[in-house]
């Protein structure tokens, strides 16, 4: 078996191992080290159920699960309004001081407080990396607050978290970067374990408008998906549980 970010394999390699290559005998064969292809292959003889599969499973709705979950009492579009409405306001409010942008980057970032865009704040967060300096981006006025100062290890390990999956790194991330932050709990008070779905659609899409927004005004971005989660979160102040980094955009090289 190759080992995790060699990427050796073509497309027909990777087809012809996942038909031929033996089936293990079911409760005789012990594998010390985990691999998605080995794990795909050997799915049919599996007692084991794959994370993604098991979560799922858990977030499926039922007519009676109606009065379990806190959207059946109240309209989520409204609390998100409301939310997002009241977090800027703190933001606005604060002693942060405003994190200064190249105008490029100052016209992509005020384009993201777009009230279509709005909906999304609730559960994500864009924070801006420029400089050694994080940024927090206050969604209705789309100005930049100074969060923290960036010391020189956690800089590097930042530059360097998307050295996987075949990455190298020399690959490193450039700056500005844009991290979009979901925040699980919050989708979690409105649709139970079915939240956690809706963070991942709904980062998604706003990572789709940030590169939609940065090609109007001539930036070509990369959305880096692969990174070193443990690095990433630290330095943008997540805790990786409740709260995560689930993407990185910065320009193209």
């Amino acid at each position: 078996m190759r080992e995790l970010g060699e990427r050796s394999r073509t497309p027909k390699d990777l087809y012809e191992e996942l038909l031929l290559s033996p089936i293990e005998w079911p409760l005789k064969t012990t594998r010390i080290q985990k691999h998605s292809v080995s794990d795909y292959r050997q799915r049919s003889l599996s007692p084991n159920v794959s994370v993604a599969e098991l979560y799922h499973a858990n977030s499926k709705y039922f007519p009676s699960m109606a009065s379990e979950v806190g959207a059946a009492s109240i309209d989520p579009a409204s609390l998100r309004a409301d939310f997002t409405r009241r977090r800027s306001a703190i933001l606005r409010r604060s002693e942060y001081t405003m994190l200064k942008v190249d105008p490029p980057w100052q016209a992509l970032l005020s384009s993201l407080a777009h009230p279509a865009l709005l909906q999304f704040y609730y559960t994500c967060e864009v924070r801006v990396v420029v400089n050694a300096t994080i940024g927090i981006l206050e969604p209705v006025s789309g100005v930049v607050y100074i969060a923290k100062q960036i010391d020189e290890i956690h800089l590097d390990s930042l530059k360097r978290s998307t050295a996987v999956l075949g990455n190298t790194p020399s690959e490193d991330l450039s700056f500005p970067l844009i991290a979009v932050v979901a925040s699980f709990a919050r989708n979690d008070l409105l649709f139970g374990a079915r939240g956690y779905r809706h963070a991942l659609m709904e980062a998604g899409q706003l990572c789709r408008e940030i590169t939609r927004a940065a090609a109007a005004g001539g930036i070509d971005l990369d959305c880096y998906l692969e990174f070193i989660d443990a690095d990433v979160d630290q330095t943008m102040e997540c805790d990786g549980l409740e709260e995560c980094v689930v993407a990185l955009l910065c320009s193209r090289r």
